[in-house]
């Protein structure tokens, strides 16, 4: 039981870590190529969205 919520805290914050790290790395793409705000929010949200999904059927 102990052990179930250690595993779960620890699949958590590698999720949370993978969605910053790539947020920031989007960002940056986003900005060289100049898009504007409301363009690479919407860019990013959708990879995010796609990038959690494959961790989630991948882990």
């Amino acid at each position: 039981m102990i052990m179930l919520t250690v595993n779960e805290i620890h699949h958590w914050l590698a999720w949370l870590v993978y969605v910053l790290v790539w947020g920031w790395a989007e960002q940056k793409v986003a900005q060289s190529l100049n898009l504007k705000a409301k363009h690479w929010i919407l860019i990013i949200g959708v990879l995010l969205l796609i990038d959690a999904l494959i961790l989630f059927m991948f882990h």
